[in-house]
């Protein structure tokens, strides 16, 4: 069953592609709906390139049972997690630091309020869920 959702996310990502191209060529969409083709292309390339890498993943898979094997084993290793860990930490830090900057270079460069008011409500979001996980994590230990 996992494969066939992989090829109907692989369609579905090739319709929204047809969709872009479709929408590109049609005048309503240059006034009113500019942001809509762009939309179905970023959402339909994400999703297409995910599922084929998903679908080639699977097939060489199936063909060496012993890479398969290898590579569920290197997934559940210790230090492979904790490496993975460390660099998600270094990568949250990085984000941490930049995006206000980013932010505050968007607010001088008066930028339209809502998309501020979004991308800084986002950031919030992201930095109350790591507190929560942290007192969280705290508790537990």
């Amino acid at each position: 069953m996992k494969g066939r959702w992989n090829y109907l996310a692989a369609a579905g990502g090739a319709t929204l592609l047809l969709v872009s191209a479709v929408c590109t060529r049609i005048e309503y969409f240059e006034t009113q709906w500019r942001a809509l083709p762009w939309l179905c292309f970023g959402i339909g390339v994400g999703l297409l390139s995910f599922a084929v890498s998903q679908i080639i993943t699977r097939r060489v898979y199936r063909t060496r049972p012993e890479l398969a094997r290898q590579e569920g084993i290197s997934a559940r290793d210790e230090r492979n997690v904790a490496l993975g860990n460390a660099a998600k930490a270094r990568a949250f830090a990085l984000f941490s630091i930049g995006f206000p900057w980013i932010l505050m270079i968007f607010a001088l460069l008066e930028l339209e309020t809502l998309p501020l008011l979004v991308l800084i409500g986002f950031y919030l979001l992201v930095e109350i869920v790591f507190l929560a996980a942290r007192v969280r994590l705290e508790r537990e230990n």
